[in-house]
């Protein structure tokens, strides 16, 4: 039976280590793993107080003695594997909803955290893109001409009805949020973690009484995309960090400009590659 990555949820054992390495802790155990890279060769990790080192393990690797034969494959393509961690999150959402089903508002039409002014990484704008693709002219031309109306407060994925038209395709971000999130703090002075929920659910609830395994953790949420945002922008020649506003990516997918990103898109990839064999 295939072994399955550590979950995402404060409960799960990676959690347990990254808790601890919050906290302070001088974790000196090393690990065998099996790092999902361009080699897949076997690493030695060390389990420092580095986050974005915790992140690799999440759902990318696969914890397991040296020498056993049940390890899981993982995909090592940058969209592939976002599309691995955006379905783990969906999982973790569902469970936590079924669980505190009664504390929860997270329902088809509440867009109370749709807000515009949204940006995301390069990997997930090229995840929605992929989405947009799918779509027909009509929808995507719809989506363009919301990006217009300046004034326009919520989302311009957001229809009529508060539905969003790219649901599938939608950022990390917009997958977490309803759900109790802790997020670690840089610099510890009194406590390790502070835990953040929507304010239409939870209401009267003292959040760090919660059962660990109905809290999802943000922080290494988001060290695992910019790891798999760093290794698609070292792909395709984009400067590491940039942030795409939801809007911009809405409204160059319509029909008329679509031709125009994939050139500009070739062209400064092309660019990257000149200026990398010109300084070989």
């Amino acid at each position: 039976m295939p072994h399955k990555g550590p979950a995402l949820t404060v409960g799960g054992e990676f959690d347990k280590l990254a808790s601890s390495i919050a906290m302070g802790c001088n974790v000196v155990e090393y690990i065998g793993a099996r790092v999902a890279s361009k080699d897949s060769s076997w690493a030695r990790l060390s389990l420092s107080a580095s986050s974005r080192i915790c992140a690799r393990l999440m759902g990318e690797v696969t914890v397991k003695k040296p020498g056993s034969s049940d390890m899981m494959p993982t995909p090592t393509d940058p969209l592939s594997r976002l599309a691995r961690l955006a379905e783990t999150v969906d999982r973790e959402f569902e469970e936590i909803q079924r669980r505190q089903d009664a504390q929860m508002q997270c329902r088809s039409g509440c867009s109370a955290c749709c807000r515009a002014g949204l940006s995301i990484t390069r990997v997930e704008e090229a995840f929605l893109r992929r989405g947009l693709a799918s779509m027909h002219e009509s929808i995507r031309e719809e989506l363009a001409g919301r990006t217009r109306d300046e004034k326009r407060e919520m989302c311009p994925a957001l229809d009529p009805e508060g539905r969003c038209q790219v649901y599938a395709h939608r950022p990390l971000i917009c997958r977490s949020y309803g759900v109790p999130l802790r997020r670690r703090r840089e610099v510890v002075l009194v406590n390790p973690a502070v835990i953040d929920v929507c304010d239409l659910n939870f209401a009267g609830t003292r959040l760090p009484t919660l059962p660990p395994v109905d809290v999802l953790d943000q922080t290494s949420l988001d060290a695992a995309v910019a790891e798999i945002d760093d290794e698609y922008c070292e792909v395709h020649g984009f400067p590491r960090g940039e942030r795409i506003p939801i809007a911009h990516i809405l409204a160059t997918s319509a029909p008329d400009t679509t031709g125009s990103y994939a050139r500009t898109i070739r062209e400064r990839a092309a660019a990257t590659t000149n200026l990398r064999q010109s300084c070989s």
